[in-house]
């Protein structure tokens, strides 16, 4: 049995992307042990020391551009992902080719590719496009641009062998796309080390957010709240890069600490660090009805969060003391919410979540990519 991957990113790379994909194949090939199957997997950004005494990975190289760059430039570089991709799957005839998408374009490509050529493709979907696009202000809704898009996209998911979606929120669309297409929804979780690992006790009160800073994330409302706390021993941690990045860097307020782009390992340790995290996002559809990965982080640390605007994470955990989902971005709000915990802490030493413990372990990560070996198989 033959299988291919695309991750774009792959092994120990700090990104959602990555450890989704890392935990997938994995539970794919325990699956298959048995029949000695011939995985393999395409990405671009790779991280050391990969075992490939079980898959073999395929590095595929790509425009260098940095993260923050104009859509043109990415647009390009994703076409070129794909291309390249697929020039290389004319040769690997697989029995299945599970497609990770975004990148989006890099993604169409490789479906088009899979339908022309007669062959058994999959789709994971992270985020929704062209629903991004509309998001980011660089199509216009029922333009043609994205009528076209649209019109592939059902094509793309009628004609794959199943689609899975990291929120039911893209599962509902994609059912309202196409009309039969049913996606299931497996979501991305934590890795379940994280239950057992112990937040150090530490002196002062400090909230982060990390991940991509980029078009869904508000940095400018946390960089003002931040402002706002700025005398009152509340010190703010930002992990991460994308295009809000040198906002974060320009910002004068003394109680915001940068640290930018990090390994995936030493981006926990960090945030384990912490005393609660934010999960602060525009108003757009998608992000009402996203589950970040950095709020599946905190949950695993059983960390007190702050969620605007209201989600899936709600959805998924109405009852968890500690989770104070915002349905109106007020910062008086915030504060009062952020120093009320950081009393408690002063009480307790250390602020966690409670609440959720009948279920949580259903939300690992090894749980989810089971769950996913399961449908796949």
């Amino acid at each position: 049995m033959k299988i291919t991957f695309f991750y774009r990113d792959f092994g120990n790379v700090p990104s959602a992307v990555a450890q989704r994909g890392n935990y997938f194949i994995d539970a794919v090939w325990e699956g298959l042990a048995d029949k000695n199957p011939d995985l393999a997997v395409y990405c671009v950004n790779v991280g050391e020391k990969i075992d490939q005494s079980k898959f073999k990975v395929k590095k595929i190289s790509n425009i260098r551009i940095v993260k923050g760059t104009g859509f043109l430039a990415r647009a390009i570089d994703e076409l070129y992902i794909g291309f390249s991709v697929a020039f290389k799957s004319l040769f690997r005839r697989s029995d299945l080719f599970v497609i990770s998408t975004p990148p989006y374009i890099s993604g169409l490509i490789l479906a088009l590719c899979q339908i022309l050529l007669g062959r058994s493709y999959a789709i994971d979907v992270r985020d929704m496009y062209p629903r991004a696009y509309l998001d980011a202000g660089l199509l216009c809704e029922g333009g043609f641009i994205h009528r076209i898009l649209n019109y592939i996209n059902k094509i793309i998911f009628k004609k794959s062998t199943f689609v899975v979606c990291a929120t039911k929120g893209q599962a509902g669309e994609i059912s309202l796309l196409t009309g039969v297409v049913k996606p299931t929804t497996i979501y991305n979780g934590f890795p379940s080390s994280f239950l057992k690992a112990k937040r150090p006790q530490r002196d002062g009160f400090r909230v982060v957010t990390h991940g991509t800073l980029g078009v869904y994330q508000n940095i400018e409302f946390i960089l003002q709240l931040a402002q706002s706390l700025e005398h009152q021993d509340v010190e703010f941690v930002i992990i991460g890069q994308g295009t809000k990045a040198e906002m974060v860097k320009q910002a004068t307020a003394t109680n915001i600490s940068f640290l930018g782009e990090l390994p995936i390992d030493e981006v926990i340790e960090q945030v384990a660090a912490c005393d609660v995290g934010l999960c602060i996002r525009d108003e757009t559809a998608q992000s009402k009805y996203s589950f970040p990965v950095k709020a599946w982080e905190y949950i695993g640390l059983k960390m007190p969060m702050l969620v605007y605007p209201r989600c899936e994470v709600s959805d998924v955990f109405p009852d968890m003391d500690g989770l104070t989902t915002f349905d109106t971005l007020d910062q008086e709000a915030f504060k009062e919410s952020i120093l009320k915990l950081k009393k408690k802490k002063q009480k307790e030493q250390i602020v966690r979540i409670s609440g959720y413990e009948n279920d949580i372990n259903d939300f690992t990560r090894e749980a989810q990519a089971k769950k996913f070996a399961k449908h796949f198989l």
